[in-house]
């Protein structure tokens, strides 16, 4: 297990205030000066395969969420603000926006029913320190109780995937974003005092955590065929064992590797028209129907 170093603590502290430091030194990067968000900290735990155990991870990521907010908790001090938990659909579109990443959120957040919203906001307001913008990709209600937190990846045809496109970076995002939700969670009568009946996905018992990615966004550092991933999906379930011990009479965790059929493909010309029948007020049916199929089609990867 690598040894924690110090923590460097901001005066002003946000909820993920050195999170990114407990990931690097779980994984051992911190004394190679390698971030977790590198493509080439990826490729090398790829090749080393580390044999981890997720439940100190899920100790140390708590710990520190606990920490940076524990003054305010203790005295009380709710969060500000209404957005953080709100179950509502973003549905903005940028004609010029080229992120295939949020074309793809955003035409699912369009075209699939009440039950799919995406960017859920989950630290606006947490604390009294700096907080960037964080939110959840997409969440999906099965029902009220039971939930999907989805964390979206795209890569079009022939694109490399960058730091922040792993497999790794996007796994370390949605366990962080399941983890926080946790602590609201358990902290929900101090933080949201009088508004918690307005943030309907704090009454969740079951969270389903899931990375789905475009089928190139697996592919090996190298660049040939899809990352053998055994060694990270058995840290994240090693975390979820961890979550659903601590906390079985509150909320259990799930996790999973997914990913669009291969042939799958949002190309310009479907971005455009979504944009253009936004403006007529109608939805082609054609774009509804490959957005749906898209959804109903994703599968988990093989892990080998």
């Amino acid at each position: 297990m690598n040894t924690p170093i110090p923590l460097t603590t901001p005066v002003n502290k946000g909820i993920v205030t050195a999170l990114d430091q407990v990931i690097d030194d779980f994984f051992g990067l911190s004394p190679i000066n390698l971030s977790y968000a590198n493509r080439s900290a990826y490729g090398k735990l790829c090749r080393e395969k580390p044999q981890l155990d997720g439940a100190e991870l899920v100790r140390r990521l708590l710990s520190r969420i606990s920490e940076n907010r524990s003054a305010l908790t203790q005295a009380g001090t709710p969060v500000r603000g209404g957005q953080m938990w709100r179950f509502k659909k973003n549905l903005k579109l940028d004609p010029g926006n080229g992120s295939l990443e949020v074309r793809i959120e955003r035409a699912i957040a369009r075209l699939m029913d009440s039950d799919w919203v995406n960017q859920v906001p989950l630290s606006s307001g947490l604390t009294d320190g700096h907080e960037a913008k964080r939110s959840i990709d997409l969440v999906h209600r099965h029902s009220d109780t039971e939930y999907d937190f989805i964390e979206l990846k795209a890569l079009s045809p022939g694109r490399r995937c960058g730091g922040n496109q792993t497999p790794l970076f996007a796994a370390m995002e949605i366990l962080q974003y399941g983890l926080i939700f946790l602590y609201c969670r358990e902290n929900q009568e101090v933080l949201f005092p009088a508004t918690a009946d307005l943030r309907p996905l704090l009454r969740a018992r079951i969270i389903h955590l899931e990375v789905l990615m475009t089928h190139n966004c697996y592919e090996q550092p190298g660049g040939v065929g899809q990352s053998g991933l055994a060694w990270l999906n058995n840290i994240l379930l090693s975390c979820m064992e961890e979550l659903n011990h601590r906390t079985p009479c509150l909320v259990s965790f799930t996790f999973a590797f997914k990913q669009f059929a291969k042939e799958f493909a949002w190309i310009e010309a479907d971005h455009q028209s979504l944009v253009k029948s936004e403006f007529e007020g109608c939805w082609p049916g054609i774009l509804r129907d490959k957005i749906q199929c898209a959804i109903a089609g994703r599968q988990p990867i093989d892990i080998c």
